[in-house]
């Protein structure tokens, strides 16, 4: 129903991962060359050595990832329909209920109600998409 959530939150949490991985892949790379381990000496078989080749394979990861995310932000920003609105509003522009409701010139009992719906129909749809890869398995 709205797989373009799923997928911009699995994005999400692949970006965070992979910028965290590489801010600790910096400050080990800090340490071998400039700090407590500078004086250490490496082995072509150390992890170590290979440090600088993994940042570059993640700066290029979390490139393609921000592509996919720029490209899924277009294609949101086509969507004009209420439901899509108050989803990618909510959660991903972080907007309140409240704030949704003065944009969109509804009520906020409205867009509530609406917010309640969508969220009991997603948890629906994970539920039993859920159990038929349990079931598969």
């Amino acid at each position: 129903m709205f797989e373009w959530l799923i997928d911009y939150k699995n994005i999400k949490k692949q970006m965070n991962y992979k910028e965290d991985k590489l801010e600790a892949a910096k400050s080990e790379l800090y340490r071998w060359t400039s700090g407590d381990l500078s004086k250490v000496r490496l082995t072509k078989e150390s992890i170590a050595s290979g440090l600088e080749e993994h940042i570059m394979q993640l700066h290029c990861e979390i490139s393609v990832l921000q592509t996919r995310l720029d490209n899924l932000n277009k294609m949101i920003e086509r969507f004009d329909d209420l439901d899509s609105t108050i989803l990618k509003r909510k959660y991903i522009d972080g907007v309140s209920l409240y704030e949704i409701a003065e944009e969109t010139a509804y009520s906020y009992d409205h867009i509530r109600r609406k917010h309640s719906i969508l969220t009991k129909t997603i948890k629906l749809i994970d539920h039993r998409l859920l159990s038929e890869i349990n079931s598969v398995y």
